[in-house]
């Protein structure tokens, strides 16, 4: 309760600045968490930059004040104007965020459990959600710039700033675990608002808004039914057993926005920072919202901060956009574009998120060549479509419906051309990265991207909508014969994804036994947070591994790991503690006081190495069970 609170509040001092903008005209609540998402993201890149320029770290609490400040300066800009409050939102407003919001706790809920045997944590909360969990340590720890937890504490060469929100949430009550995932609930709630105001902003009323945005949440693509084929309709079987966003990965790869409301919230603030953008940029252009319209770009500006290769297809629907968009003169557009798009490449230069020798060079992401031709590869997304986006499929003739419609209003058209951009520019990227000869860098670009179009076709079928004499909305009746069809056979996918995510089988697990748990706990306990601990260097779960528990667990930084962003920099390191586990090297050399040794982990060495370091002068116990030690240096 306590973490959600903090969560609550720290949602609204960081959009208090969005707000008192957005309160000076008459407006509906999701213009407001519009502008709330921009004012966060303009405060965490404003405390980003001040952190660059300071000579030691930035303790993340200063964000608070910040904050304050950034809002009473706001206040005196527009202290002469009118106050309105939100216009009163209609009760469908609020059905998808609870829905999607209750949904994301329960599943979060039953995929980490507690008991006897220990941790157990199911995919993918072990492997994004374990990376998140280490960066959310780190922030909350060492302040901002971000470093790395993962790699002895270097600055971090990795997109940071959505963990600034949750950093700031576990500085303020001590728990990481709990600020992570109250902030991530906080975002979803929010972010669905934004997603049913754009579809009435583009027409719909508040009853199909919800309606189509139920559908978007829900995702009900067809690989839940081709998973259930391959089990002789097997719901149970298939369901703990398959990762269905893998089923048609041989054609294309694809996230859904099911998957969104889960354990990859930077993504999602991205999308949200998108959306809201393009909520403010379909208001009436007048003299008086140009506060408003400028902070509108601010995350546009920081998305390749927020994430990296999402931000910059993001980028690329905002340059579409502005293009398009003709109630603006073209000399003003190019600006508008050239001026985001500097500060964009300029924002991860300066935070040294593209640094030289990031962990793209870890083997975490190597992989073979591709085993077919470019031209194959190209061929089988166009039919991997159908079963990745099932339904919204149908929101391609909505587009071509809204785009021969002369009699739009300017804000239909101008989220029109939004949803246009969001679909071309979705659709251009899936295509062009199946032409990569990186089956790794093909997978991150079009899991990502694939969310672009989801967006852009779902607001693409309010298009589809005809409007009765009496003012009443309804489907066609080509429309739904083909609709409704796909999305009964759809609903497998959501109930499919529930349930692998509540109770997948063994080996989508990752247990920490008591043992390591209790050691963990001494860590957390003992360790200071500037001190360095030798843990066997475990790959994440996505490479076969369990992961590097003491920087994800007990919140310390490690001496060296395959997370390292700094990887080519840390090898020698990372050598020399392969070479010790292994039975064969001496201890590495460098400045760490505790080492951590786990049967778990290293099973083959546990007991070599527990005799060597008794033998070893300088070091003595500090907690050891049969399965775990801990040692620290005298």
């Amino acid at each position: 309760m306590v973490a959600t609170l903090v969560a609550i509040a720290i949602f609204g001092l960081l959009s208090l600045p969005g707000w008192i903008l957005a309160m000076h005209r008459p407006h509906p609540i999701w213009v407001h968490i519009a502008a709330g998402f921009c004012s966060q993201l303009a405060i965490i890149l404003a405390a980003a930059l001040l952190a660059i320029a300071l000579p030691s770290q930035l303790d993340i609490r200063a964000v608070v004040p910040l904050a304050m400040i950034v809002s009473l300066g706001t206040w005196f800009v527009v202290r002469g104007r009118r106050w309105h409050p939100p216009i009163p939102p209609a009760r469908w407003t609020f059905l998808v965020p609870i829905l999607a919001t209750l949904t994301a706790a329960l599943i979060t809920w039953s995929a980490i459990s507690l008991g006897e045997d220990g941790l157990s944590v199911r995919a993918w909360f072990n492997a994004d959600g374990f990376k998140h969990l280490g960066h959310v340590h780190a922030l909350s720890l060492y302040g901002l710039p971000a470093r790395d937890i993962f790699g002895g504490g270097v600055p971090l060469a990795y997109y940071w700033l959505f963990y600034v929100i949750p950093g700031l949430g576990a500085a303020l009550h001590g728990d990481a675990v709990m600020a992570l995932i109250a902030s991530g609930l906080v975002q979803t709630f929010a972010f669905w608002i934004v997603l049913h105001g754009l579809l009435r902003s583009a027409g719909a009323n508040e009853r199909w808004a919800s309606i189509l945005a139920l559908v978007a949440w829900l995702s009900p693509t067809l690989d839940g039914l081709l998973s259930l084929t391959q089990f002789k309709w097997n719901l149970m079987a298939s369901a703990t057993s398959v990762n269905v966003e893998g089923v048609g990965s041989t054609l294309m790869n694809a996230f859904t926005l099911f998957r969104v409301s889960l354990y990859i919230p930077q993504h999602q603030l991205t999308l949200a920072g998108l959306l809201s953008w393009a909520t403010l940029a379909a208001l009436p252009r007048k003299t008086s919202d140009r506060p408003l319209h400028w902070l509108s770009v601010a995350p546009l500006a920081c998305a390749g901060a927020v994430s990296t290769l999402l931000g910059v297809s993001c980028l690329a629907v905002f340059a579409l956009s502005r293009l398009l968009d003709a109630r603006i003169t073209l000399l003003r557009r190019i600006a508008g574009i050239a001026g985001v798009g500097l500060a964009a490449l300029a924002v991860p230069l300066v935070l040294g998120i593209l640094a030289g020798g990031s962990g793209l060079d870890s083997p975490i992401f190597a992989s073979a060549p591709a085993d077919s031709a470019p031209l194959e590869r190209l061929l089988l997304v166009l039919p991997g479509m159908i079963p990745a986006f099932g339904v919204s499929l149908v929101g391609l003739f909505g587009l071509r419906a809204g785009l021969a419609r002369p009699d739009l209003s300017i804000q239909s058209h101008s989220v029109l051309i939004f949803a246009f951009a969001l679909t071309l520019v979705g659709a251009v990227v899936l295509l062009a990265a199946a032409l990569l000869d990186a089956p790794r860098m093909v997978l991150e670009i079009q899991l990502r991207t694939s969310l672009l179009l989801y967006l852009g076709l779902t607001l693409g079928c309010v298009w589809l909508l005809r409007i009765s004499p009496a003012g009443h909305q309804s489907l066609p009746g080509g429309a739904l014969a083909v609709a409704l069809p796909l999305l009964v056979m759809g609903l497998i996918t959501p109930l499919h994804d529930t349930i692998w995510h509540a109770r997948s089988t063994a080996n989508w697990i990752v247990q920490v036994p008591p043992d390591d748990l209790a050691v963990l706990e001494r860590i957390k306990a003992e360790v200071p947070p500037e001190s360095q601990v030798v843990q066997y260097p475990e790959l994440p779960f996505v490479s076969h591994g369990r992961d590097v528990w003491t920087s994800i667990i007990a919140g310390r930084m490690v001496y060296a790991s395959d997370r390292s962003t700094q990887w080519t920099a840390q090898a020698g390191r990372l050598q020399q503690v392969v070479s010790f586990f292994a039975g064969q090297g001496p201890l590495p050399d460098g400045n760490f006081g505790y080492l951590y040794l786990s049967r778990t982990l290293h099973p083959k060495t546990y007991d070599q190495l527990m005799v060597r370091m008794g033998a070893e002068p300088g070091w003595t116990q500090s907690l050891c069970l049969p399965d775990a030690c801990l040692w620290r240096r005298n």
